[in-house]
């Protein structure tokens, strides 16, 4: 079994980001303000300056804090899939359908979406790091096995997962006047599936 990634958090950081999420998917993130939170966790707005010194910061943490969420969920689908292939399928589908729900949860436009993401662009990119470490080791994992080619599995697993988020991204720019529920995340998760397909028949032998 895998080890799970997992960072420090304080409890009452926890209750406060749980509380966040919550104000974040009735409000909106943008809409949202610190008494909201503050309001929600039951203490002054000064309590909550103790732990956070702005709503940006507080987002930073619920997107740390959801992203080791998800990396832990993504290794416990997986690791009861038997060959390389299936897991690598199931990995692909489960950060769409885990992307689509997260979206839906804090009930943004793809517009705020997108403005958000300049903000967390770092954050971001360690959760892309860590799919792509998680990835590789599936990767690699066939290629012991004789099931893949002796390619790069670096370079096969950023390519998948850059597709994959490009197609995101694509239909995004698309759409960017739409709430984000509105996407068809049916034809996103079909379309990386068919092409991820094509590139695992090339790798396997």
């Amino acid at each position: 079994m895998q080890k799970k990634i997992q960072a420090v958090w304080n409890n009452k950081k926890i209750q406060i980001l749980k509380a966040a999420q919550q104000i974040f998917a009735r409000y909106g993130y943008f809409k949202s303000t610190m008494d909201d939170i503050a309001q929600a966790m039951g203490m002054k707005k000064g309590s909550l300056y103790y732990y956070y010194k702005s709503k940006e910061d507080i987002l930073k943490d619920v997107v740390n804090y959801e992203s080791e969420q998800f990396l832990n969920a993504l290794q416990k689908e997986i690791e009861s899939l038997k060959t390389p292939q299936e897991k690598i399928l199931r990995f692909l589908q489960f950060r769409t359908k885990e992307f689509m729900q997260l979206m839906n949860l804090h009930q943004v436009s793809i517009q705020a979406f997108l403005e958000a993401t300049s903000i967390l662009s770092e954050m971001y990119q360690e959760c892309f790091e860590k799919e792509i470490n998680l990835l590789t080791k599936i990767i690699n994992e066939g290629i012991k096995k004789g099931l893949f080619f002796e390619y790069d599995a670096l370079k096969i697993a950023k390519s998948m997962l850059t597709f994959a988020e490009a197609v995101h991204f694509r239909e995004f720019y698309k759409n960017k006047k739409v709430p984000i529920y509105q996407i068809d995340y049916s034809s996103i998760e079909e379309e990386i599936l068919f092409t991820i397909k094509i590139m695992l028949a090339g790798i396997s032998k």
